[in-house]
C-alpha cells in the first residue's frame, strides 16, 4: 500500500505551487508522519484527543525516562506504515531542549533513522 502525504516545508507548513512534486511517497511520507505525529501536542487532534504525546504534561517531571521512551514507541508503532520500532534515544540537551532518535522498519523493509529536536 502506497502512503502519499503533502510535503512540508523547512516551518513545517504544507509545500504548495509545485503539483506532484510537493508529495511524498512511501518511506519518505512514512517518516514524515513520524516526525510530524511525535512532535504533535496530544489534544490537537479533535477527532481522537489520545493521538500524539502530552509533552507538556510529562516532560517537566522528575524520573520520566521510561515514560517517555515508552509513548515515543507507542506513536511511533502507531503511525501508518512502520512495521517494528528498533531503537529509541532521547538525549536531554538542556532543562528545555531534547533530541530523540527513532530507528524503525518501515513496510518496504527499510531501516529509517530520524533524529529531531523537541523544545
Amino acid at each position: 500500500m502506497a502512503i502519499k502525504v503533502r510535503g512540508l516545508d523547512k516551518n513545517g507548513d504544507f509545500s504548495f505551487g509545485n503539483g506532484l512534486a510537493n508529495y511524498k511517497i512511501n518511506d519518505d511520507a512514512i517518516l514524515q508522519n513520524v516526525q510530524t505525529r511525535l512532535k504533535s501536542l496530544k489534544n490537537d487532534f479533535f477527532l481522537d484527543t489520545e493521538h500524539n504525546i502530552d509533552w507538556f504534561g510529562i516532560l517537566g517531571e522528575i524520573n520520566n525516562q521510561d515514560f517517555v521512551l515508552n509513548e515515543i514507541y507507542r506513536v511511533t508503532l502507531a503511525t501508518d506504515g512502520v512495521i517494528s520500532v528498533e531503537d529509541v534515544n532521547v538525549t536531554t540537551v538542556d532543562s528545555r531542549k531534547a533530541t530523540i532518535e527513532v530507528k524503525f522498519i518501515s513496510e518496504n523493509n527499510t531501516e529509517i533513522l530520524t533524529s529531531l529536536g523537541i523544545i
